[in-house]
């Protein structure tokens, strides 16, 4: 089954620049041409409880995936996606808030046990702390990522 995306293209000039001074690990993704596709179709979501076509993969805090503490957006109710997985986004940085190592990050993608020949649709709050675990595996396992915008600002919504 394809995925309804949308392809934007990102070209990180610069970044070397920007992070070594830092002390931060680099690791150079500017020799190729990463894309970050985002999808909003949340039918999508729904259809792969049932035939699990991707692995999806939440990067809000633990507490918040397993409903033990209240979401900071009010209408929201407390959870997770059916058969989504988590790693917090902060779980891929070390303390200076730079990404860990390509090898820390692929064991951090190994510990979730999420099937390696499928895709990784990447999930939290809004849309943006996505982008953190998106890049972290793209970084580590070559993946390009793909990012499921509405999030759980859309799927969590209480009816």
């Amino acid at each position: 089954m394809e995925l309804e995306c949308v392809t934007f293209y990102f070209y990180p000039n610069g970044i070397y620049e920007t992070y070594a001074p830092l002390g931060c690990n680099y690791v150079d993704i500017k020799a190729v041409e990463p894309s970050v596709r985002i999808f909003g179709n949340k039918k999508q979501i729904d259809d792969n409880i049932s035939s699990f076509t991707f692995n999806l993969i939440d990067a809000r805090s633990k507490k918040r995936f397993d409903g033990l503490e209240q979401e900071p957006r009010p209408g929201l109710r407390s959870g997770h996606i059916e058969n989504s997985k988590c790693i917090p986004f902060v779980e891929c940085l070390n303390q200076d808030r730079c990404f860990k190592s390509k090898e820390e990050l692929r064991q951090l993608f190994k510990n979730i046990d999420s099937d390696n020949k499928k895709n990784d649709v990447f999930t939290c709050g809004s849309g943006v702390t996505a982008c953190v675990l998106a890049l972290a595996n793209f970084i580590a396992n070559d993946k390009k990522p793909i990012i499921y915008d509405g999030s759980w600002a859309e799927y969590g919504i209480i009816k």
